[in-house]
């Protein structure tokens, strides 16, 4: 497993990549990140704790798949849930947003089991924006003195998570810094 990923920065698709945004191929690096297995996954996703849809809003977009199923790189015609989450704890006095926990859908998952209609309940989805966004604050803060022109709204960390056990258990699995 771990040659298959270390081999993976050299794949076809992800050197074509590279090359459609003139990446210096001589610069890319790989790293392996080893955590324990997930056996019981019910849900795994990627946050980015910024709004990529619209400039100066608020809101954190999640891509969230049932099961096992990859979000990043997903069987050909599958698809998941996305959306953006506006409660973030850092305005919890905005006079709209922060009075509110506002889930907007982009899309839905389409191999979810016809009893569930979305990947992640209205609270789960709130619990991960609150907990994420402690996160966010934190780096933000030690950021932030380093870099006195990035504002809250410009800072995005890109943030891998899985839900797993009958309990449903959430487990932040990888953290790193989000650039457009």
């Amino acid at each position: 497993a771990i040659k298959k990923v270390w081999a993976s920065a050299w794949n076809y698709i992800a050197f074509m990549e590279r090359e459609y945004f003139r990446i210096d191929q001589n610069t890319v690096s790989m790293g392996v990140l080893c955590h324990r297995s997930f056996p019981d996954e019910k849900a795994n996703g990627v946050i980015i704790t910024k709004n990529l849809y619209r400039d100066n809003s608020r809101g954190f977009v999640i891509n969230v798949q049932y099961g096992e199923t990859s979000v990043v790189n997903p069987p050909i015609g599958i698809y998941c849930d996305q959306l953006i989450c506006y409660s973030d704890i850092r305005y919890k006095n905005d006079s709209f947003y922060g009075k509110k926990n506002i889930i907007e859908y982009i899309t839905h998952s389409n191999i979810l089991p016809d009893s569930i209609h979305t990947v992640l309940s209205s609270d789960e989805v709130n619990l991960i924006t609150r907990e994420v966004a402690k996160i966010k604050k934190k780096l933000y803060s030690s950021f932030s003195k380093k870099n006195k022109e990035l504002n809250y709204h410009d800072y995005a960390l890109d943030i891998e998570f899985k839900i797993n056990d009958e309990e449903r258990n959430l487990y932040i699995k990888q953290i790193r810094p989000f650039k457009n």
